[in-house]
């Protein structure tokens, strides 16, 4: 591991460590890389002193990634692999197009 590896292990840590049960704590670096719509999920905690999210799960950022496709008037393209189901807003080799359920804008 490169020691700049360890660096972010340690940031994320801390963020983690000054986080409240149920909070998610990331870097402005990792804020920065998120999809618009996760971004939404988080804001800034002056007192974790980095971007955190409440009561966020694997769920409630499907669905607001399912939203946003849907908002935008494009389909979701559905693939499977070794990491689960991904979802997306462009179509790849093996991806499935779906039309999202409006309860996903909701």
């Amino acid at each position: 591991m490169a020691p700049e590896d360890g660096e972010a292990v340690e940031r994320a840590a801390g963020c983690e460590e000054r986080c409240a049960g149920g909070q998610i704590g990331v870097t402005q670096s990792i804020y920065e890389a998120l999809p618009e719509e996760l971004q939404g999920q988080f804001t800034f905690n002056d007192t974790a002193d980095c971007y955190v999210a409440d009561g966020l799960t694997a769920e409630k950022a499907e669905r607001a990634t399912k939203a946003a496709v849907y908002a935008s008037a494009g389909s979701v393209f559905l693939r499977s692999d070794n990491r689960g189901i991904q979802i997306g807003g462009e179509d790849d080799p093996g991806a499935r197009r779906i039309t999202p359920a409006r309860s996903w804008a909701e």
